[in-house]
């Protein structure tokens, strides 16, 4: 039975943080290695690079391609632990904040997660996951079995550029741009072949239905004559603090094929694609202009 309760008035909470409390029925002392050790961690949550350690980095990973990048790691063992992390390395910097007290039935748990700039919408589709992650906690103390995930069938990254939205656009989304950072060989155009960058297959796609809205989105969907169905894919633009957050969605993995391992391989394959395009679009915005 998981218990619920917040431990900070949520009248006080700022904007943009997600707080949620569960009770654990365990000691501080095995919660807590389940927070900070990867042999543990990897029964309920992913897969830790590393043990965490004062002020030191590892990598949180979930075997589908999603990952965080743990930096700024903060212990105070047994009941404060915190750090910052980046989904996919590229997403907006959360800080995450873990506080463990005991109680009548073993540990109180308590995770914060903050990010300057995140809607109230945003944090509210976030308090799922949180909900989601330490209802598994609750459940592997309380069982002894593994209650990890298999793999998220959504796929979606994102990246923050220092640039207003207009002038991302039109620097990212001009014709002879898109090639550069997209990881296919052509510009985004309804009917036409692009052939992907890497050398995992399909490598030869069909784009179809492509609709542009433009200084906002643009989706698509992708076809191969592999797949048994098209792939949808969004390309989003949003005002962010002092520039733009440009974030993308690629979905339909389970339509491709009744075999999961093939969904599975293309999701982690389009996950790392992605990651990369969006770092090249980083690094195409900053680029001076007539050095691209």
């Amino acid at each position: 039975m998981i218990s619920e309760r917040q431990l900070i008035n949520p009248n006080t909470v700022p904007t943009g943080t997600v707080v949620v409390s569960v009770e654990v029925e365990a000691t501080l002392e095995a919660v807590w290695r389940s927070l900070v050790e990867p042999a543990v961690v990897s029964r309920w949550f992913g897969e830790l690079s590393a043990p965490l350690s004062q002020d030191g980095n590892a990598r949180l990973s979930f075997g589908d391609g999603d990952f965080f990048e743990l930096k700024a790691i903060s212990l105070d063992p047994p009941q404060l632990l915190r750090y910052d992390w980046r989904f996919q390395g590229t997403g907006p910097l959360d800080t995450i904040n873990w506080h463990l007290q005991p109680d009548a039935k073993g540990c109180l748990v308590t995770v914060s997660d903050s990010e300057a700039g995140r809607t109230h919408e945003a944090a509210m589709m976030l308090r799922e996951g949180w909900l989601d992650f330490t209802k598994r906690l609750v459940e592997f103390h309380a069982t002894g079995e593994s209650t990890r995930y298999d793999w998220r069938r959504e796929l979606d990254v994102g990246i923050e550029i220092e640039r207003p939205v207009e002038a991302v656009w039109h620097a990212l989304f001009a014709p002879e741009a898109q090639p550069l950072w997209l990881p296919f060989n052509t510009s985004l155009q309804s009917g036409t072949e692009a052939v992907v960058s890497d050398e995992a297959e399909p490598r030869a796609l069909r784009l179809l239905d492509v609709e542009w809205q433009p200084c906002e989105q643009v989706v698509f969907k992708l076809s191969s004559e592999d797949w048994d169905q098209p792939t949808a894919c969004k390309i989003e633009l949003k005002d962010h603090l002092t520039g733009t957050l440009l974030n993308l969605s690629h979905n339909g993995w389970e339509e491709i094929s009744h075999d999961q391992a093939a969904q599975l391989q293309q999701r982690k394959r389009f996950c790392a694609l992605w990651i990369d395009a969006l770092k090249s679009s980083h690094q195409l915005i900053e680029l001076p202009p007539g050095n691209t």
